[in-house]
């Protein structure tokens, strides 16, 4: 009787062993799984851009400038509203440069808005008016506060005086530069950029290193504010504005 306890101990025992090494087999795999599937979409997004990437909206020509379909086909994945820019161009100025682009990733919308323009000295002075007192008010509903953020003026990070809505925060930035002198005003929208491919350099920052921080929930917009201390932040709304 003794010897068929012991057997049964022994067998209980080795089913033990092997349930575990059941286990620690099967949450091997899954790691190696998970690993595999991590290094696949890296190649394809790094290799094969075209596989995850579709246009939403794109244009150079500038007769289709149109504002209000970009916030209506990308504004989700904007983190703006893109006040920087004037809702339609002026008739009486020039555009030198146009390019609207913006395609939809994996995980995020990679956009590029460019719009330059030569404005008479009225039209210069009306436009500059305009995008010197752009503000945003961001509600919290839940604690009824309000916070009121305000365009920044910016002659150290440009080639040109600038004025900026967002800076870096999300990976975006947004923000015109002013040429007294050429009366010309270029407004920029930007969303994940890559310096090293851009094809307007002069409308980057000085520092290039600056597009490559990661960590940027600290950076400046409008858009957005946190109403405790940084934990979480509102996105702005615009039927509050």
């Amino acid at each position: 009787m003794r010897i068929f306890k012991e057997k049964g101990s022994a067998n209980m025992a080795y089913k033990m062993n092997e349930k575990n090494r059941a286990v620690k087999l099967g949450v091997l795999l899954s790691c190696v799984l998970v690993i595999v599937i991590i290094l696949v979409v890296r190649f394809v997004i790094i290799t094969h851009k075209e596989w995850v990437q579709d246009d939403i909206y794109a244009s150079s020509n500038v007769e289709e400038y149109d504002k209000e379909l970009i916030l209506t086909s990308c504004g989700s994945d904007l983190n703006s509203a893109l006040l920087i820019f004037p809702e339609k161009i002026d008739s009486d100025a020039d555009v030198c440069d146009y390019l609207a682009e913006f395609k939809s990733g994996l995980f995020d919308t990679d956009g590029t808005l460019i719009l330059k323009c030569k404005y008479n000295d009225t039209s210069y002075q009306k436009e500059l008016d305009r995008i010197s007192n752009i503000e945003m008010t961001i509600c919290d509903v839940n604690s009824e506060q309000k916070h009121t953020n305000k365009i920044m003026y910016d002659e150290e990070s440009f080639e040109l005086p600038a004025y900026i809505a967002s800076y870096g925060f999300g990976n975006t930035y947004e923000y015109a530069l002013v040429n007294d002198d050429a009366k010309e005003i270029a407004y920029i929208y930007l969303a994940y950029p890559n310096p090293e491919d851009f094809e307007y350099p002069e409308y980057l920052m000085k520092n290039l290193e600056a597009y490559n921080e990661e960590n940027t929930s600290d950076a400046y917009t409008i858009y957005d504010h946190s109403f405790d201390g940084g934990k979480s932040y509102i996105e702005f709304d615009d039927s509050n504005n």
